[in-house]
């Protein structure tokens, strides 16, 4: 993985609202506890779902 990948993630994780949360974003919600959530979110991204 180069650099600007890795910075293209940060910043998602950062700063890209969320809509299925109520646009919060990743960081937020990996602040609330909510790790897990974000991880199912992605999986179901990564094979095909809507967000």
């Amino acid at each position: 993985m180069t650099i600007c990948c890795r910075r293209s993630y940060g910043d998602w994780y950062r700063s890209q609202p969320v809509p299925s949360f109520g646009d919060q974003t990743a960081e937020a919600l990996v602040r609330e506890g909510r790790a897990e959530a974000v991880r199912r979110y992605l999986d179901r991204i990564a094979t095909g779902g809507y967000a």
